[in-house]
């Protein structure tokens, strides 16, 4: 949303960036999502996990050195 509230002691103290993109114009996302959908784009994927796998998942990506998205299967 757009309201976000933080600590901005946390953020300091940690030496910690904030890095925002705007993700560009919605027709951009159509065609990129259209492209995925007929198989002309393939996102990377770096690991899928079951949902019961979800907190390792979430460290993982915590850890960093991951390839592409993390994929949680129902």
């Amino acid at each position: 949303g757009p309201l976000v509230e933080l600590d901005n002691r946390y953020t300091f103290g940690k030496h910690l960036q904030i890095i925002g993109s705007t993700m560009g114009p919605i027709e951009a996302y159509r065609k990129v999502m259209s492209l995925v959908f007929e198989g002309q784009l393939k996102p990377t994927v770096d690991s899928i996990y079951s949902l019961k796998e979800g907190v390792q998942a979430i460290q993982r990506m915590a850890g960093g050195g991951t390839a592409g998205k993390l994929v949680l299967k129902v």
